[in-house]
């Protein structure tokens, strides 16, 4: 057992040399690809290279290696957590005073860059809360304005206003048959002529009680169209009624 056990303790140990010195020789490798790689710009590439090489030579000038190439893509956590592995690993390099310098920059851009990227954030957000409660105001008016509408609805205003005018529009055509009339009641010998008399009078009563009931009709869809529009002051202000005196009657009108 004993000559069996010495045997490989030796075969072990002539070995270990020879695993070591194909690592370094692996590792160098690696890291020439990686090299090659960051120069090319092709940086994912660097960093999985220059990884493999660390793992295998453990060579501390691979860490800030790797902390540049994580620089160029913009991975800056990484790059600052490489470079504090570097320090530690290499604590008197003669590179480690300018490196500590370094490193004190990135983390303080780092930090300031996270309050910046933060108060975007809450300017974002509270940009994103005021079109909320500008939107939720928007649909509390459409809903205010549709309920205002079924409760205060507006075609019986615009109806009673249409049958107003076209019934003042009769009346002003039958006032004018009254006066047409009136003027021919006497003929060319000064006699009246009583068909005509009777046919004028019939007309002028006819077109008075027209012109009454449109004013009438007129007057109440305009009142309900004012009181249609009772919810909005604005447009109460902006409301206007006139009645005006016509041939053989008045006419009524408004604004709304």
């Amino acid at each position: 057992m004993r000559p069996s056990l010495a045997v490989a303790f030796v075969a072990l140990l002539s070995a270990s040399p020879a695993r070591a010195a194909d690592d370094i020789t692996e590792a160098k490798l690696h890291y020439q690809l990686g090299a090659s790689a960051y120069e090319k710009g092709r940086y994912e590439d660097a960093v999985r290279e220059f990884k493999a090489s660390y793992d295998l030579s453990k060579k501390p000038d691979i860490l800030f290696d790797l902390a540049r190439a994580l620089t160029k893509l913009d991975r800056p956590e990484e790059a600052i957590d490489y470079l504090k592995r570097y320090l530690v690993a290499a604590p008197d390099s003669p590179d480690a005073p300018t490196v500590r310098s370094e490193l004190q920059a990135r983390e303080a851009a780092l930090a300031a860059k996270r309050e910046a990227d933060a108060a975007k954030q809450q300017a974002a957000a509270a940009s994103d809360e005021a079109l909320r409660r500008e939107d939720e105001a928007r649909k509390a008016r459409e809903e205010a304005a549709t309920a205002r509408a079924a409760s205060h609805p507006r075609w019986p205003g615009y109806a009673a206003l249409v049958g107003g005018v076209v019934f003042l529009g009769v009346g002003i055509a039958l006032g004018a048959v009254a006066e047409s009339a009136a003027s021919t009641a006497t003929n060319g010998s000064g006699m009246f002529d009583l068909a005509n008399q009777s046919r004028g009078r019939s007309s002028a009563t006819a077109g008075a009680i027209f012109d009454f009931l449109g004013v009438a009709l007129a007057g109440t869809g305009v009142g309900l169209l004012l009181w249609a529009r009772s919810g909005d002051a604005a447009d109460k202000a902006h409301a206007r009624l006139w009645i005006t005196p016509s041939l053989g009657g008045a006419v009524a009108g408004g604004s709304f």
